[in-house]
């Protein structure tokens, strides 16, 4: 579900121009196995730039995040999306699916990017490269619209919401 066999292929496309990016993947396993993944990323000449995380603890993934500028998403469905809004509130770009809760927050945030890396791979690697070059300070400001679109859905302003959606049912009584 979460597209990590697209993903892997995208990034064995994107590696062949930019040998010096790395991807992780990080989470707990499900879809697939760390042997399977770990099989996939032998079999495409990647073990050398592809590190796997399997169920890492939250030091792990701290430490992770911190060597990362995207969040790939590649899910065939979702219900919400949260790990998106996650990547975001670390600043983050994410590069998502073209799935019906990524494309509200796509347009919701003005941020995230979609990648058809099943069916338009050549223009996906296109996108990405494009991306990439709009520089340090195109990142920056990225970065910052990111945290600040991923605060709307941290846990004092979800609470503020619920207050004043209670404050104005009882105010009507």
């Amino acid at each position: 579900n979460k597209g990590l066999l697209p993903s892997l292929e995208l990034f064995a496309r994107l590696h062949q121009l930019r040998p010096e990016w790395r991807l992780i993947i990080a989470g707990r396993e499900y879809d697939h196995s760390l042997s399977e993944l770990a099989d996939k990323v032998q079999g495409l000449g990647l073990s050398h730039a592809v590190t796997l995380a399997a169920n890492p603890s939250d030091e792990e993934i701290r430490s992770l995040i911190k060597q990362s500028s995207y969040f790939l998403c590649l899910s065939r469905h979702e219900g919400f999306g949260i790990a998106p809004i996650e990547a975001m509130s670390a600043g983050l770009t994410p590069l998502l699916s073209n799935i019906p809760p990524f494309q509200r927050l796509m347009k919701e945030s003005g941020l995230s990017y979609c990648i058809d890396a099943e069916h338009q791979a050549t223009a996906a690697v296109a996108q990405l490269l494009q991306l990439h070059q709009q520089g340090e300070a195109a990142y920056q400001e990225r970065r910052a619209k990111a945290q600040e679109f991923a605060a709307r859905y941290a846990w004092p302003a979800v609470a503020d919401r619920y207050l004043t959606l209670y404050n104005q049912l009882t105010a009507e009584e």
